[in-house]
């Protein structure tokens, strides 16, 4: 599958869930729902980023006490639970 995301950022050469999986599995990882309390955590972060979704992704690492794997550096500046990758 070569079919690019709607920002066409990356390219996966696979489908998603079957990325997703293979990622979660190689990084030892788990998915985490979203709940309540981590969407209320959002209200409450720094103006930092302006991404909503990224916006969830940090508030949803402080308050489950995760660490935060990425490759956008625009996220370093949000701190302990980010950590950029290359």
């Amino acid at each position: 599958m070569d079919r690019l995301p709607a920002l066409g950022k990356i390219r996966l050469g696979m489908p998603i869930a079957d990325w997703i999986q293979r990622s979660l599995s190689e990084l030892a990882g788990q998915s985490l729902p979203i709940t309540n309390d981590d969407a209320a955590a959002v209200a409450r972060l720094e103006p930092i980023h302006r991404d909503p979704f990224d916006r969830m992704l940090i508030a949803q690492a402080l308050h489950e006490s995760a660490l935060l794997l990425t490759a956008d550096r625009a996220l370093e500046p949000c701190g302990a639970p980010v950590h950029v990758i290359s």
